[in-house]
């Protein structure tokens, strides 16, 4: 049980992290999306953001290998743990998916954005291609 134990705070620990990730990834689009707006669609000094983007998303992906065995073990315990500890667990994680949801939202909005202006600026490719 105490190994059990140590795989749920290890999960709490990474799972809390994505979650701070994904909040600042959520307001990093958003920030994106309103510069361009702003500069109705110079996106010339947003390099940075993307690359700031780039790292939080890679960070995420280094996160998710490092759980990656404890999640095996947790799936395939979770019917021994404290009932207190899985709703924990449960909730840390509900908190993530509801974030990555906000999260592709806002990078779906960013896209449209993008997009409406590089039509505008006629770099848009033609259908089909």
């Amino acid at each position: 049980m105490t190994d059990l134990l140590a795989v749920i705070e290890n999960l709490s620990e990474v799972f809390v992290k994505q979650l701070e990730i994904y909040k600042k990834l959520t307001r990093l689009s958003s920030s994106i999306s309103a510069d361009i707006a702003r500069t109705k669609g110079n996106m010339n000094g947003l390099t940075g953001k993307f690359e700031e983007e780039n790292a939080m998303l890679n960070e995420i992906m280094k996160l998710k290998e490092k759980a990656a065995d404890d999640i095996s073990i947790w799936l395939e315990n979770k019917h021994k743990a404290d009932e207190n500890d899985v709703r924990v667990l449960d909730k840390i994680l509900k908190e993530v998916q509801e974030e990555i949801a906000r999260f592709l939202n806002a990078e779906k909005i960013l896209k449209k954005q993008i997009d409406f202006y590089r039509a505008k600026d006629g770099d848009r490719l033609p259908d089909g291609e």
